[in-house]
C-alpha cells in the first residue's frame, strides 16, 4: 500500500481468501498501527497485529479486574493484587468461557486487550512456576501449563509494566 494521510484513499495489493469459518486478524498498513477502514456506510477501528499480542481474562461482575471502557482503553481495578492473564491463546479462552458459563457464571465474558509482543516475550524469559513462587517473590508466574502455553500470574509490581506495553484503544469485550 501506498502512503497516505487523513483522509486519503488507498488501495488494497493483495488479498488472500480462505474457505470455511476462520477468524482473520491480518490486515497490515506500513508505519500506522490504529486505523478505519470503510465497508459500505460503517467506519471499522483496525489494529494492525505485527509484533502484537492479545492478552484474554475471562471474569464476570464477582471477579471483575478488567474494565474496557468504550473507546476501547483497559482500566484494572485494584493492581495491588496479582491478576492471572492469558496471553495469545484465544482457544484456551473461550474454553474457559464455557466452563464459568456452565458453572453457572451467566455475566461471564472475555476481555482481551493487545500489547506489543515484547512484553509477552519478556515474560516467558521471566516467569518461573508456581512451585518456585516463594523461592522467587519478584518474577511473574507461569501458571495453567497443562492447559495452554502463555498462561501468567502477574504480581503487582508487573502491572505497571504491561499498561506500558498495551497498545492504546485496543480493548474488547465478548460474550
Amino acid at each position: 500500500m501506498g502512503g497516505g494521510g487523513p483522509g486519503d484513499q488507498l488501495t488494497v495489493v493483495e488479498v488472500r481468501n480462505y474457505t470455511g469459518d476462520k477468524r482473520m486478524h491480518d490486515l497490515t498498513v506500513a508505519d500506522i498501527h490504529t486505523y478505519y477502514v470503510i465497508t459500505g456506510d460503517t467506519p471499522v477501528l483496525v489494529h494492525n497485529n505485527k509484533d502484537v499480542c492479545t492478552v484474554y481474562r475471562v471474569e464476570g461482575a464477582g471477579n471483575e479486574r478488567v474494565r474496557v471502557r468504550d473507546d476501547g482503553g483497559v482500566l484494572l481495578r485494584d493492581a495491588k493484587k496479582p491478576i492471572f492473564l492469558n496471553f495469545g491463546v484465544e482457544e484456551r479462552a473461550e474454553q474457559f468461557l464455557q466452563k464459568r458459563l456452565g458453572q453457572g457464571f451467566a455475566d461471564s465474558e472475555i476481555k482481551e486487550f493487545d500489547v506489543k509482543s515484547e512484553f509477552r516475550d519478556w515474560l516467558r524469559n521471566n516467569a518461573v512456576p508456581e512451585s518456585q513462587a516463594k523461592k522467587f517473590p519478584d518474577q511473574p508466574l507461569v501458571v495453567d501449563t497443562t492447559q495452554a502455553a502463555d498462561q501468567y500470574m502477574l504480581r503487582p509490581q508487573h502491572i505497571k509494566m504491561m499498561f506500558d506495553n498495551i497498545i492504546p484503544g485496543s480493548g474488547r469485550r465478548r460474550s
